[in-house]
């Protein structure tokens, strides 16, 4: 028995993803050389908020109308009225086809080792080229991270997932207290005032260098929001531990990045390549870029933090401690 074509001309291979808000399958275009596609079909239009629908349809239209070769690349929209696709039933559901993409995300390339640093160059490069492209037209990306990023065969980087995209003046708005997104790579400005623009992203990027760098996840360990209070808690501050791990010329880029005053980050995905492409030389040879880097928090800012991120009992035992010692002192001045 023949399997019937989705759309008269899609033969469905296998499903290849699925996340909150839809599926993903392998398609073949037998129209066309039967040339390998991904077709997204939106399977939960409640999954983000009242606006999932619009989002997936907008993820389709602004991937359509950019051409770049760090952008997944959309094809065709369709509207499935319905259908049976690998053992599941699709009723009234929006859809695209777009490039598949026969590689790994860089999560899984990390999982393989190191990347060596030329290819984490060439690789941040093209991310931000294609971010570039969209802040070109007033466009957030809002989620970047190690999934979202598909390596090709070659090493090539392609930026996906458009699906929680923000427009300058767009009409889908998020509700206030409304996060969407991956809250390690949540800007300071985003968490705390519900405000997110180009330079978010270019936070984003800094975190996620910091990961492909040392090969380790930020706060892999927590989640939610008690992740979110702890970035908040610690003001956002990345570890000196972790820096430490990573050349001057990363060290650089990742605190530039990831300031917490968005004026003080690079201004454009352009100024942040512009650093990837200088010789690492540069960095060490040029002392004073260590003094432009991120100025440490202060000794009490850094007690305060490490305050708060002690358990109760700790916290408890420390106040006694702290109030014993200044009542002893206070006992000495006076005798």
């Amino acid at each position: 028995m023949v399997a019937q074509l989705l759309f008269d001309r899609y033969r469905v291979i296998e499903p290849i993803g699925e996340g909150c808000v839809g599926s993903i399958f392998l398609v073949e275009d037998v129209l066309n050389e039967h040339k390998k596609l991904a077709l997204k079909v939106l399977t939960n239009d409640q999954a983000l908020d009242q606006h999932t629908a619009e989002r997936f349809i907008q993820e389709a239209q602004v991937s359509l109308e950019i051409d770049n070769p760090n952008l997944i690349k959309v094809y065709d929209t369709y509207f499935i009225k319905e259908a049976e696709i690998c053992d599941t039933h699709f009723k009234n559901r929006s859809a695209f086809t777009m490039e598949y993409i026969d590689g790994c995300d860089l999560r899984a390339r990390l999982s393989q080792g190191h990347i060596p640093d030329d290819q984490i160059d060439t690789i941040f490069g093209q991310i931000l080229s294609a971010l570039s492209e969209l802040h070109k037209r007033g466009i957030s990306h809002r989620d970047i991270k190690l999934e979202n990023i598909l390596l090709r065969k070659n090493g090539d980087a392609v930026l996906t997932d458009l699906g929680i995209i923000k427009t300058q003046g767009g009409a889908i708005k998020t509700k206030p207290g409304t996060f969407i997104g991956t809250i390690q790579y949540f800007p300071p400005e985003y968490l705390l005032k519900n405000i997110y623009e180009p330079r978010g992203d270019i936070y984003a990027a800094g975190i996620l260098l910091l990961e492909v760098a040392t090969g380790e996840m930020l706060n892999s360990e927590l989640r939610g929001e008690k992740l979110a209070q702890h970035l908040i808690d610690t003001d956002f501050a990345i570890s000196e531990e972790s820096l430490s791990k990573v050349s001057a010329k990363y060290r650089y880029i990742i605190r530039k990045a990831t300031r917490k005053d968005i004026d003080k980050r690079y201004q454009t995905a352009e100024e942040m390549i512009a650093d990837f492409f200088k010789e690492p030389a540069y960095f060490v040879q040029n002392p004073s870029l260590q003094n432009q880097e991120q100025a440490s928090p202060n000794v009490f800012k850094k007690l305060l933090r490490s305050y708060k991120s002690m358990s109760p009992i700790m916290r408890l035992v420390t106040l006694s401690l702290l109030i014993g010692t200044v009542v002893f002192l206070a006992a000495l001045v006076l005798a």
